[in-house]
This record gives C-alpha cells, sequence and structure tokens, in this order.
C-alpha cells in the first residue's frame, strides 16, 4: 500500500468528537457574614455575560448559591446584603 493510500485509510478510521460546549461551575465558600462578598462576585460574572451552569456552597456559599440557582438576581441579592454588612469586620 502507497503511503497517499494509508493516510486515507488511517483518516476515515479516526473520528474526531464534535466540540462540547464549555460550562461554567461556581464554587462558593463559607464564611459568615464575610461570604456575602459572593453577591459581589455574582455581579461581576452577570456584567460580564458569564452564568454558571453549575453553582454548588457551603455555609452562606450554599445560601447564595441555592438562591442564586432559583433564579434570585444578583441585584436582588445585593438587595439583601445591607441588612448584614455591618457584621463584616
Amino acid at each position: 500500500m502507497n503511503a497517499y493510500r494509508e493516510k486515507s485509510v488511517r483518516a476515515n478510521l479516526v473520528w474526531d468528537e464534535p466540540p462540547r460546549p464549555q460550562k461554567l461551575g461556581l464554587v462558593l465558600g463559607g464564611g459568615a457574614a464575610r461570604g456575602i462578598a459572593h453577591v459581589g462576585a455574582l455581579l461581576v460574572l452577570e456584567e460580564h455575560g458569564l452564568y454558571p451552569d453549575v453553582i454548588t456552597g457551603t455555609s452562606v456559599g450554599s445560601l447564595v448559591g441555592g438562591l442564586y440557582a432559583a433564579g434570585v438576581s444578583a441585584r436582588r441579592l445585593e438587595a439583601l446584603v445591607p441588612p448584614f454588612s455591618g457584621l463584616i469586620l
């Protein structure tokens, strides 16, 4: 078999998977009242047109992530922050 035909046969046997769309995952940590900083991170992501496909968190991060995943916007979450802002040391 000549080299050209060999390459042609090999090319027909190799199948490349189509590229998968990238997914964005967001991990939010705990930290009591300091955890409300996650709201700022969500605001920045939204400003850049980035919306997480998957969100996970611990402690207050799970609360913020759960609300966001349930459809509460970052702006609405931001409106909830002022009552807690005095708790941050």
